[in-house]
């Protein structure tokens, strides 16, 4: 789908939303490992760091990926990423990593660096003027400080390094984007 057609968007944040902000062992001998395997299934991995690539792969926990998959089925949503990962990623290489959980297809964007001051808001507020036939979302993000002087109102569903994308977090981002 292209993404002027699409109607709802769940803006995503990765790290903190996906994984809990610290890792397992990533060490460089595992991780390219890991990479060498995975680049066996999927050779369009090939320009994911090891460290990414494995981080993605080992630390992203199965329920988050679990509650983001079905609200993008339940819904028709498709994702934009607001991460810090897209500053290193194309849009393709993200697909290509989401796809290691079956959520490529959902990802169709990213939105744009304007480096300022609570840059996720307005790059958010951005990619909202620039997309008009956007007429639902959702922003799934752990970093309050960078909407700290955007109403988003119960469109910002806050998650936590502690908590992740939780049951409750999503039963609230369906209920958004079922409307």
């Amino acid at each position: 789908m292209k993404s002027n057609e699409v109607e709802k968007i769940i803006f995503l944040d990765i790290d903190g939303v996906l994984d809990y902000q610290y890792s397992l062992d990533h060490s460089p001998e595992k991780a390219t490992a890991l990479k060498k395997e995975l680049l066996q299934k999927n050779p369009k991995l090939e320009n994911i760091s090891i460290f990414d690539l494995s981080i993605a792969y080992n630390d992203w926990q199965n329920s988050a990926i679990e509650y983001l998959h079905n609200l993008c089925q339940k819904t028709g949503a498709f994702i934009v990423i607001c991460s810090s990962w897209r500053l290193i990623y194309s849009v393709e290489d993200l697909k290509n990593l989401f796809d290691l959980y079956d959520l490529g297809k959902y990802v169709i964007d990213k939105t744009e660096d304007l480096d300022i001051k609570n840059g996720r808001a307005t790059e958010i507020r951005t990619y909202l003027a620039k997309n008009k036939h956007i007429k639902n979302y959702v922003i799934l993000d752990d970093d309050e400080g960078f909407y700290v002087n955007d109403n988003f109102g119960n469109r910002f569903i806050s998650t936590n390094e502690y908590e992740i994308f939780t049951e409750k977090q999503y039963e609230i981002a369906l209920k958004i984007l079922s409307v």
